[in-house]
């Protein structure tokens, strides 16, 4: 799909500066523009091919459950505590459903790092300090 950057991203796969148009795989263009960092690209007939958000399975939990509620918020990842992460980058994480260490890696495994590098700020150095936190949060 493609996508006109809207800001800098810089990765393994080259950099992408405002204005560029990239033709990225369905799930990495979706995280841009998701994120606010790409617009989407009129295709031929003055189309705009926007796919759908990727949807995320959710639980409803009873509202009564304390002790459950207590072991989640005990889950999610503290982003900022990660060395090189800004308080933008831990937003722009969540802002993607990236909330705890498993969501990080299950993330890394089902989308890949060149959409993780895509977020501002996040470059390889930064990215590997993140999956080592998730890894040893998640007790991998």
């Amino acid at each position: 799909m493609k996508v006109r950057m809207v800001t800098l991203a810089a990765g393994p796969d080259g950099i992408w500066r405002p204005g560029d148009v990239v033709d990225l795989p369905t799930a990495e263009a979706v995280a841009l523009l998701n994120g606010g960092q790409a617009d989407p690209v009129k295709e031929a007939g003055g189309r705009v091919a926007v796919p759908l958000p990727l949807e995320r399975e959710t639980a409803v939990l009873p509202q009564g459950d304390k002790e459950t509620r207590r072991q989640e918020d005990k889950e999610r990842a503290d982003w900022t505590s990660v060395d090189r992460v800004s308080p933008d980058m831990a937003r722009a994480l969540v802002d993607l459903g990236i909330v705890t260490a498993d969501d990080f890696l299950n993330y890394l495994l089902m989308v890949g790092r060149t959409a993780l590098l895509a977020v501002p700020g996040i470059g390889p150095k930064t990215l590997m300090a993140l999956t080592d936190y998730a890894e040893e949060a998640a007790g991998v």
